[in-house]
């Protein structure tokens, strides 16, 4: 069992790929075959960049597999290539390759196989890779409470938390964003307002959902409080917070300024619009 009571998935048994096989037997041997003919793209690494970005990995991988093998951060490239893809099972078999080359205890690649996992929903496989990881950092948490909160997982992404010794704005943001999704408003506004205190800056998702929160609870002052708040750092103009915020007066029974923040807003995304005619024109 893993630490957090989940079973462990045996990374370490993952089968070798069937859509890069033979690669391992022969990778010191392989050489650069190139597959575009653009004369502009003469560097190597362009051409990569260019395979990868269109989701091409295996022709990515089949092209500069010398490359890869002698610095195998270029995995990450790969592994985060397959997340437009949906392809989890491309990401599996990449992560094979990753345990052949040695380099898997490296926490850039680490944290990249993570958020693939995460990404799709692989609960038990980010978790095994996650116990296992020997060095993690920020990233790595973060990563795995999203992940958790995502699989509806609140009680691991909670203790995950707070076992962190250090925490950035990431962390904040998605625990004060989680707590709300499971109607925790309470804790919630603690969380915000302890982020607060320490000095970190909300995003506007964390900002929403605070709000969000406020208008579950029909706290006004609370919501009062994080309009004033709003419109200290900026964030006045921006739809996803404006919605919530009249949303939040709507629910705690303020209509007159629910009707207001949207005329608000109306007048401004009309303004803004004919400044995009007038420039146009």
């Amino acid at each position: 069992m893993g630490r957090f009571g989940l079973l462990r998935t045996r990374l370490s048994c993952v089968s070798v790929p069937t859509v890069f096989r033979n690669l391992i037997s022969r990778f010191s041997t392989i050489s650069v075959k190139t597959h575009l003919h653009n004369e502009h793209l003469s560097d190597g690494k362009e051409q990569f960049a260019t395979l990868f970005s269109k989701g091409h990995v295996r022709e990515a991988f089949d092209s500069f597999a010398s490359e890869i093998w002698a610095e195998p951060r270029l995995f990450s490239n790969l592994l985060q290539a397959c997340i437009p893809l949906k392809s989890v099972s491309m990401g599996k078999q990449l992560h094979s390759l990753i345990l052949t080359s040695g380099c898997s205890s490296d926490k850039f690649i680490s944290n990249h196989l993570l958020n693939l996992y995460s990404k799709f929903g692989e609960l038990q496989a980010a978790v095994a890779l996650f116990d296992r990881m020997p060095r993690r950092n920020i990233m790595s948490c973060n990563i795995m409470i999203k992940c958790y909160l995502e699989m509806s997982n609140l009680e691991s992404a909670k203790n995950l938390f707070d076992e962190m010794p250090e925490r950035n704005v990431a962390t904040w943001n998605a625990m004060v964003t989680g707590l709300t999704k499971f109607e925790m408003n309470e804790e919630s506004l603690f969380l915000f307002s302890r982020m607060n205190e320490l000095g970190f800056m909300p995003d506007e998702y964390s900002l929403g959902s605070v709000l969000r929160g406020c208008a579950h609870l029909r706290a006004l002052l609370a919501g009062q409080q994080v309009h004033a708040y709003v419109m200290k750092c900026g964030f006045g103009f921006n739809m996803v917070v404006g919605c919530s915020l009249a949303h939040m007066y709507m629910k705690a029974g303020s209509l007159h300024d629910g009707e207001r923040v949207i005329r608000w807003m109306s007048n401004y995304v009309v303004h803004d619009l004919a400044e995009l005619r007038g420039k146009r024109d």
